[in-house]
């Protein structure tokens, strides 16, 4: 745990500099702010387009974030105490001991911990929890919430039952749609172990009203930001995050292209990722549970499939990564079952050679795992990532007192769309209030931006770009080519 946030915290300070990247995160980053400031939303700015920012929504009424409370208000946490950019390495080191303790109450210690660390070297998972994107935080409420399903069915108790959706309406108050394709499979397998139907139905009942107080939640924040409880930001967003983004078409696209990346990019092991699970074919003890772990894994993959969206994050396909959690701990029960099988092949042995045999393989097997996510794929990702990732670097914003911007500045950003982004957070969320105010360059609406932010000086800068090719179709990392500094006026 504290080696994973020692890195993750590394990741976020040393390689993204403790600034979100991606344009989902800057958005939630925007809401955190919002909600440590006590308000739900802002105002609408004067001249919204020279704030144009992805996934925020600015109307005649408010001025916003569009995803569901559930993270910004977590991340809030870390904007009051003045390190947001800790949040997620918090949260990563989080997600090992609750990865242990479940594998620990479905099986047994030894496969918590092989759990846990074949979390820790998961490339995608340690450079994921430096960026301030939501995934972690979904990581870790629906390994909680796995844990309270594995104990409402050993202790039969209504309470750890009721727990075990309090926790599901707080993954989905983080990421919605996640929460409720990877956590399904637990509930049916919690409610199918029941012996009878009534039991049955009445831990369906049990489960769904703790999920209420999550649900409520949610409806009242749509009803009190969007005006209307089962309109979420995402529609007035970009209505295409709706069902119309699913189709077959966009599956018989996504299928080659998720199962690829699975097998390749999940831990980068010499040999397909996913081919640590076979030994799971072999019947033992436990496949029931195994199963189940099984179906929540494949069900957030085979729901995010159709989505006609497909992207490589931090070195891996993001909409799986709360998948991680239980193919961590299948693929420690398949260690597990090699070494069981190996036990009965080696059971006529002389008790010598049987050790001896049994060391040197678990040695080359181990470091084969261990050694290739972290020496090989985590090592090639760490450069890449150290490039202007997704167009946001502090580069072009700290350059400002070099080129002599004071304090009490308006600066236009003559940049691509995306790395305004950098600038974008540095702003008061009254931007008129603020010292320095960075606005986006529209050459027709220069004139009112000064009559509406007039500050001492005026500037442009002026930033180019080099893309730096990369796994998806778009660019998603960069080199700069040029920035220039330049005063347009002064009192």
């Amino acid at each position: 745990m504290l080696a994973v946030l020692a890195a993750g915290a590394a990741v976020s300070l040393h390689l993204l500099e403790a600034v979100p990247h991606v344009s989902d995160a800057i958005a939630y980053a925007f809401q955190a702010k919002i909600f440590a400031s006590g308000r739900l939303a802002l105002p609408p700015s004067p001249l919204p387009e020279l704030f144009e920012q992805g996934h925020v929504i600015v109307d005649e009424s408010r001025w916003s974030g569009k995803y569901p409370p559930g993270w910004p208000i977590i991340l809030a946490a870390g904007f009051l105490a003045g390190a947001p950019w800790l949040v997620n390495p918090l949260l990563s080191a989080l997600s090992l001991f609750l990865v242990w303790k479940l594998g620990r109450e479905l099986f047994d210690s030894t496969t918590g911990l092989l759990a846990a660390a074949l979390l820790s070297i998961a490339p995608m998972f340690v450079l994921m929890s430096g960026d301030m994107l939501a995934h972690p935080a979904a990581l870790a409420a629906s390994l909680a919430t796995l844990l309270a399903v594995v104990r409402a069915d050993k202790d039969r108790r209504k309470a750890t039952t009721a727990l075990a959706g309090f926790l599901a309406g707080i993954t989905c108050l983080i990421r919605p749609f996640t929460g409720l394709t990877l956590l399904w499979p637990a509930f049916a397998w919690l409610i199918w172990r029941r012996r009878s139907l009534s039991d049955r139905l009445g831990t369906l009942g049990i489960v769904l009203a703790g999920t209420l107080p999550g649900l409520l939640g949610y409806l009242a924040y749509n009803s009190l930001l969007f005006g209307n409880p089962l309109e979420a930001g995402y529609a007035l967003s970009n209505p295409t995050d709706g069902v119309d983004a699913f189709s077959i078409q966009a599956a018989i696209g996504n299928l080659p292209l998720w199962w690829q990346r699975l097998n390749r990019l999940s831990w980068g092991w010499p040999w397909p990722d996913l081919m640590i699970l076979l030994p799971l074919l072999v019947p033992g003890p436990g496949r029931g549970r195994d199963l189940m772990l099984a179906g929540c894994a494949a069900s957030l993959v085979v729901a995010h499939v159709p989505y006609f969206f497909f992207d490589i994050i931090y070195g891996g396909a993001r909409y799986a990564f709360e998948a991680f959690g239980p193919l961590a701990l299948l693929g420690a029960r398949s260690l597990i079952t090699l070494r069981d099988v190996y036990r009965r092949v080696a059971v006529r042995w002389p008790p010598k050679a049987r050790t001896i045999a049994g060391s040197l393989l678990a040695a080359s097997l181990g470091s084969a795992i261990a050694i290739f996510p972290l020496a090989r794929m985590l090592s090639r990702e760490i450069p890449y990532h150290g490039r202007i990732y997704h167009g946001v670097t502090r580069q072009t914003v700290e350059s400002a007192s070099q080129a002599g911007v004071g304090d009490n500045a308006l600066v236009f950003v003559d940049a691509p769309i995306f790395h305004y982004s950098s600038f974008f957070l540095e702003n008061e969320l009254d931007p008129a209030g603020g010292a320095r105010v960075y606005v986006r360059d529209i050459e027709s609406l220069r004139e009112a931006a000064i009559a509406a932010f007039p500050r001492r000086e005026v500037w442009r800068i002026r930033v180019e770009l080099t893309s730096v090719r990369g796994p998806n179709v778009y660019a998603d990392a960069f080199s700069i080519r040029s920035v220039r500094w330049e005063r347009l006026a002064s009192e």
